[in-house]
Formats: C-alpha cells, sequence, structure tokens
C-alpha cells in the first residue's frame, strides 16, 4: 500500500482484523501484569535502575476524577472529595518514594530519572499546594534540574490560565491536554463538554511562551462522530496549533469498564469501515497542515522537538 488512503480499498482486509483493539498503548501489555508480585522482585528491579544508570522516566499517577467520561479505560476514581487527594499522597505514593529513597542511599546512587510525566485520572485534581509538597516529596529521588522533560497532563475543565502558569513555575515543560473530539453532539455522548472556547482562553500567548510543547489527544470511533464531525474538529485542532497531537482509536472493552456501554444506547458507535474513514480523514487534514506523522498515530509540527529528532535519526 502505497498511502494511508490505500486501505479503504481493501475492505476484505478491513473485516478480517474488525475488532476494538485491547488498550495496545500499554508495554508491556496487561497480559503479562500479575497481581502479586515479591517484594524482593520489585527491590531488585529498582537496584537494577541505579547500578546500570539506566535512563529512566518516571510516571507519577494520580487516580482521581470529579466526573467519568464514557471513554475512559483508565485506573481512576470518581470523586468530588477534595480531601482524598492528600490521603492518597501520605498512605500510597509517599510510601513509593520512600522506598526508592532508601534503595539510593542504601546503594549510594541515584536514579537516573530524565522525564517526569504526570498522568491519571487527571493531576489537575491536585490543587496547587498540593502539588507544591509532591514536587517537594519527589526531589529527594529526582534532580528535577537535570530532567530533559516534565509533562502533566491537563483536563481544561478543571484549570484556569493562572494554573497553567503556576505548573511553569514548577519546572513543567510540556502540557498534555484531553481534548477528544469539539463537536457538541460528541461530546454529550462521552459526557466532556468543552467548547473550543476553553482551549482558546487557556493557550495564550503568555501561556504558550512558557512551555516547549503543547499537546492534544484525541479520539477517533467516538460514538456519533461522522466525517463531516471529525472534519470540523480537525480544522479546530489545526487552528488551535498544538505542537503535538495523539490521534488513537477508542478502546472499546465494556468486559474490562462496563461503564463504556453507555457509548452504545444509542448504537452510535462507528463501524469498521467508518473507523477507519475517520482516521484517515483526520491524517489528511493533519498532514495538508503540515504536522508530520512521527509514529502510528503521533503527529507533529515541523519544529517541534520530535519532528527534528525524527529527521536527525535519532530516538
Amino acid at each position: 500500500m502505497n498511502n494511508h488512503k490505500d486501505i479503504l480499498n481493501s475492505i476484505n482486509l478491513l473485516k478480517k482484523y474488525d475488532i476494538y483493539a485491547f488498550d495496545y498503548i500499554e508495554y508491556p501489555h496487561k497480559s503479562f501484569w500479575i497481581r502479586e508480585i515479591e517484594e524482593k522482585k520489585i527491590i531488585n528491579r529498582l537496584e537494577n535502575l541505579i547500578i546500570n544508570q539506566t535512563p529512566t522516566m518516571l510516571y507519577v499517577h494520580i487516580p482521581f476524577c470529579e466526573q467519568l467520561c464514557t471513554f475512559c479505560i483508565c485506573h481512576r476514581q470518581i470523586t468530588s472529595d477534595s480531601s482524598i487527594a492528600m490521603k492518597y499522597l501520605n498512605e500510597s505514593l509517599f510510601l513509593e518514594i520512600d522506598l526508592m529513597k532508601s534503595i539510593s542511599k542504601r546503594l549510594k546512587k541515584n536514579f537516573n530519572f530524565r522525564e517526569i510525566y504526570f498522568g491519571g485520572g487527571s493531576p489537575t485534581f491536585l490543587n496547587e499546594d498540593e502539588f507544591t509538597i509532591l514536587k517537594k516529596k519527589l526531589s529527594e529521588i529526582i534532580n528535577f534540574k537535570d530532567l530533559n522533560q516534565f509533562s502533566i497532563e491537563i483536563d481544561p475543565r478543571r484549570v484556569k490560565e493562572d494554573r497553567l502558569h503556576y505548573y511553569s513555575a514548577m519546572g513543567a515543560d510540556k502540557l498534555s491536554f484531553g481534548v477528544q473530539d469539539f463537536n457538541y453532539e460528541v461530546q454529550k455522548n462521552i459526557n466532556r463538554i468543552q467548547p473550543v472556547s476553553l482551549l482558546e482562553n487557556l493557550l495564550t500567548k503568555s501561556v504558550r511562551s512558557k512551555f516547549k510543547s503543547i499537546n492534544f489527544d484525541l479520539l477517533v470511533g467516538l460514538p456519533g462522530q461522522t466525517l463531516s464531525s471529525i472534519r470540523s474538529t480537525m480544522l479546530e485542532v489545526v487552528k488551535l496549533k498544538p505542537n503535538r497531537i495523539a490521534l488513537a482509536y477508542l478502546a472499546y472493552n465494556p468486559e474490562y469498564h462496563p461503564h463504556q456501554r453507555h457509548m452504545m444506547t444509542k448504537k452510535l458507535l462507528p463501524d469498521f469501515y467508518e473507523r477507519k474513514e475517520l482516521f484517515v480523514e483526520a491524517i489528511d487534514i493533519l498532514l495538508s497542515s503540515k504536522y508530520l506523522r512521527t509514529g502510528f498515530e503521533h503527529f507533529a509540527l515541523p519544529d517541534d522537538d520530535v519532528s527534528v529528532s525524527l529527521k536527525k535519526k535519532k530516538t
């Protein structure tokens, strides 16, 4: 096949692989995970990271959201109880940090952390004081000045511009916004209403000047999406000009995520062929708007460091 459009002419091939991908972005996949793992093995793996000075990204999970999006496959707890944040930090996250600190102290070596990524749930669930406390605790195992990248996932419905300035002051240099789709009917179907104006008001010149890269997460195959609606969404995205875009297929697994069945109440989920059409339509708009395809579902502006690395054939 010569280009991304050719697959639309291969209906039999599409039918053969007509499945919803099973959380394919995870590595290693959940099928390799086990609930019980010996403490000795965990410590041994952490020791190896330090001894070998393996360049490492630390993922910090904040598993709370105030509202459930029906497409979600993340590990999360839906709550409006803000007091749960410090309980989680003190009784869970800080204990893991203390474990890593004790190993580092015993080996008299630091972890070689090169990147840190705050994900969720939603890190924006933490207020500024809580985030400051968390960063201070993390500084016991991380030299933030040595990091090549400091990223935070943002729920645009839960922050104002001043919060983004705060993240910059804390050292963050990359933000990732959960956008998914800008069509109002699609947003109603996934229980996530956030108009374009919300992003326009957040991404001011002042905010953009403080961050190396802004990423948008988008989903293909959401209930109610059509060629017309995704075209409109992608044109709005291009106008907002994020540095990077992650354009992923919806992972529909109601066996493991029962709440996803709400998306089927009106039988609005696109079928196997429609999903591919939507994906191709979105790609066309991005490529015609000078975005480079940096991975199967990842795109970036030519001057973004991912695009520059790709041109130089560097990882």
